[in-house]
């Protein structure tokens, strides 16, 4: 904002109707001043980096992790820009937010960097070091300017207190995130429904053994998206050189569902992907089947043990043994 001559007042500030300006001969700037300068440079380079990784940000499964960072980071913004534009402007709201919201900034460039130094890593609180500027500088007083001290207000309360929760949202967003919270649904929102049929069983070794599996949500996420991931997994139990069940790679999905993997070896089975984006959180279904070994090489005493693994927002999708948010086991046993 460029202030006319007859706007400024002999002390370099401005004037009661106009913003914070740069300082006159032979005095600093006021704190207003390098405060606004401050909320401006912090708050456009918080910006230009989540710019530029914004995409990165936005792969977590589930995205809704991401979406929760950002907005932490954003309320912060927020809250830097429109306090720097109100000082820019001279708005009392703003030069009563001003020095509470840099000693925020202090606290939270000290604490981060502590936390940095725990885990071995560096960290250049600039926020902070801008901050430490700005409080340097001499508070413009009531009188000088010609008016009261100015009231926080409503909009300044609400600066400050999306600054403070940005701050503190290190410690807001995993309670957010946490399974069973808001945004992430729980295990226990899954009911899954495992059945194996074994054609034949007890009296006889089965001459074929076919795998259904279930699943319904008795909630959702506000934002369906990501993969989720199914292992079937079959043991056998046998007699020796008794022939063993192959696998039928012919496997059936519902809609959102393929399949990423299979094993042959013992245990056999198939791991399925599941795409939320489009299977959603509405009831699904997957299958395979194991062929049974010719009936001159069916042991006549065994069993088939069937474990299902549902791994919700994992790592990976090829396998159970990949970090998830949570996985929930069945099994299902038939013996003859």
């Amino acid at each position: 904002m460029t202030l006319e001559p007859s706007e400024a007042l002999p002390n370099g500030d401005a004037s009661p109707s106009g913003g914070a300006a740069p300082p006159a001969p032979g005095r600093g700037p006021s704190r207003e001043y390098r405060a606004s300068v401050a909320f401006t440079i912090g708050g456009a380079a918080i910006l230009f980096v989540v710019l530029l990784v914004s995409g990165s940000i936005l792969n977590p499964s589930p995205p809704i992790r991401g979406v929760v960072l950002l907005a932490g980071v954003i309320l912060g913004v927020a809250a830097l820009l429109g306090t720097a534009y109100g000082l820019s402007r001279g708005s009392g709201w703003a030069v009563a937010a001003a020095t509470p919201m840099l000693w925020v900034l202090v606290v939270a460039g000290i604490t981060e960097t502590v936390v940095a130094a725990t885990h071995s890593t560096i960290n250049i609180p600039i926020g902070a070091l801008l901050a430490v500027w700005a409080l340097r500088a001499p508070v413009r007083s009531g009188s000088e300017a010609g008016r009261s001290s100015p009231a926080l207000g409503v909009a300044g309360a609400l600066a400050l207190g999306a600054m403070l929760l940005s701050a503190g949202w290190p410690l807001v967003s995993p309670i957010l995130l946490q399974s069973g919270g808001p945004f992430v649904v729980g295990a226990d929102a899954l009911q899954p429904t495992l059945t194996l049929n074994c054609d034949g069983v007890p009296v006889t070794a089965p001459t074929a053994v076919s795998v259904e599996y279930d699943w319904r949500w008795l909630r959702s996420e506000p934002w369906a998206a990501g993969n989720d991931s199914i292992t079937l997994a079959a043991y056998t139990t046998r007699e020796a050189d008794t022939g063993s069940f192959t696998i039928d790679a012919d496997a059936p999905g519902s809609v959102g569902t393929w399949q990423s993997d299979f094993f042959i070896l013992e245990p056999q089975g198939i791991v399925f992907g599941v795409d939320l984006a489009q299977a959603g959180f509405n009831p699904g279904s997957v299958g395979f089947g194991l062929i049974a070994p010719g009936v001159d090489y069916a042991s006549p005493h065994g069993s088939i043990q069937l474990m299902a693994t549902y791994l919700h927002a994992p790592a990976d999708t090829n396998g159970p043994d990949s970090p998830a948010a949570w996985r929930v086991t069945t099994e299902a046993r038939c013996e003859w």
